[in-house]
C-alpha cells in the first residue's frame, strides 16, 4: 500500500488510499497473506499495523490489542470522539489529523507521534502524554484550537517544528528537562515561523524543568 518515505517530507510517495477518507468497505481475500479486515479496520495479517479505519459511525474505535503502529492517514477526518491507543507505540504521518470530534485520548504506551499526527483535532481541550513518549513530529498537534493545557513528559527528547503551532487557546505548558530546541530560530524560506508554539497567542504560563540546560522562565 505504500512506497518508501520521501526524505524531508516524511510521508509515503505513494499511498493507495490517499484522499479516500470516506472509504468504509474493504474485502480482503481469505488467502491474502499480508492484510486482513477485522473490527472495522484494515490491518496487517498479524494485526500489528492498522492501515485504515473503515467505520465513521463508530465514535470509539476498538483497536486490536496486538496493534503497535497506526499508519499514515489511517483515521484522517474520522468522526471518532474517544480514543484508546492501548499498545500502540508509533503514530504515523497524519494518522489522526482533522479528527474534529475527538475529545479524549488515552495515549497509553505511545513512543512517537509522526508529522501532523493529531493536527487540527479542534475538539481536544487537554492532553496528558505518557512517560514512554520520546518524539513529537513537525506539526504533531498544530491547529488544535481548543487545547488549553499540555503536560509534556520527562521522557520527551524532541518536538518538531510547529509541534503545537496555532493552538489558539493554549494557556499552560511545561518544558521537560531534555527539550533543548523549540525551533525558535528556525526560518523556512526566509519568512515562515517554525517555533514550536508559533501562533499560541494566549500562552501565559510556561513551566521549565529546573534541570533543563537550554531554557528558563524569568518573570
Amino acid at each position: 500500500l505504500y512506497e518508501d518515505e520521501i526524505d524531508g517530507l516524511g510521508y509515503p510517495a505513494f499511498y493507495v488510499f490517499y484522499g479516500c477518507n470516506k472509504l468504509k468497505n474493504i474485502t480482503v481475500d481469505e488467502n491474502n497473506k499480508t492484510y486482513t479486515v477485522s473490527d472495522n479496520a484494515l490491518y496487517s495479517k498479524d494485526h500489528k499495523t492498522l492501515y485504515k479505519w473503515l467505520n465513521n459511525d463508530i465514535k470509539t474505535p476498538n483497536i486490536n490489542p496486538a496493534t503497535t503502529k497506526v499508519e499514515t492517514m489511517a483515521f484522517k477526518e474520522a468522526n471518532i470522539e474517544t480514543l484508546d491507543l492501548k499498545n500502540v507505540t508509533d503514530v504515523m504521518y497524519c494518522a489522526f489529523a482533522n479528527c474534529k470530534y475527538l475529545k479524549n485520548i488515552n495515549f497509553s504506551r505511545v513512543n512517537k507521534t509522526g508529522k501532523y499526527g493529531f493536527a487540527n483535532c479542534s475538539n481536544l481541550t487537554e492532553i496528558t502524554l505518557p512517560n514512554s513518549l520520546t518524539s513529537i513530529g513537525n506539526g504533531g498537534f498544530a491547529g488544535c484550537n481548543n487545547l488549553k493545557e499540555v503536560a509534556l513528559p520527562n521522557s520527551l527528547k524532541d518536538i518538531g517544528e510547529q509541534g503545537f503551532a496555532n493552538c489558539k487557546n493554549l494557556e499552560t505548558v511545561n518544558i521537560p528537562q531534555n527539550i533543548h530546541d523549540l525551533c525558535e530560530n528556525v526560518v523556512e524560506n526566509g519568512s515562515k515561523n517554525q517555533f514550536v508554539f508559533a501562533g499560541c497567542d494566549k500562552l501565559k504560563k510556561v513551566l521549565v524543568d529546573p534541570n533543563n540546560e537550554a531554557y528558563t522562565v524569568d518573570n
